[in-house]
């Protein structure tokens, strides 16, 4: 499932609960990554909102603090 989601990164939100609990540091780097990939091509208010949204997953999955630090990288930008 790992291997997919590398490749899919779009399934990877599906997923990453589940991959977490046997490749914590492996799911949180691909949900990083695809997460900077879809800031990056955001240019319109509903674009940003949905970027919004999937932070706010991002952090029911991983927590507070490497959300703190995403949200930071992201401001950097």
């Amino acid at each position: 499932m790992l291997h997919h989601c590398q490749d899919n990164l779009h399934d990877l939100t599906e997923h990453a609960q589940w991959l977490k609990a046997e490749y914590p540091n492996e799911t949180k780097e691909l949900y990083i990554q695809w997460l900077l990939e879809r800031a990056s091509e955001a240019s319109t208010r509903p674009n940003y909102r949905q970027v919004c949204r999937e932070i706010k997953n991002f952090k029911k999955v991983f927590g507070d603090e490497p959300t703190a630090i995403l949200v930071d990288t992201l401001q950097r930008k």
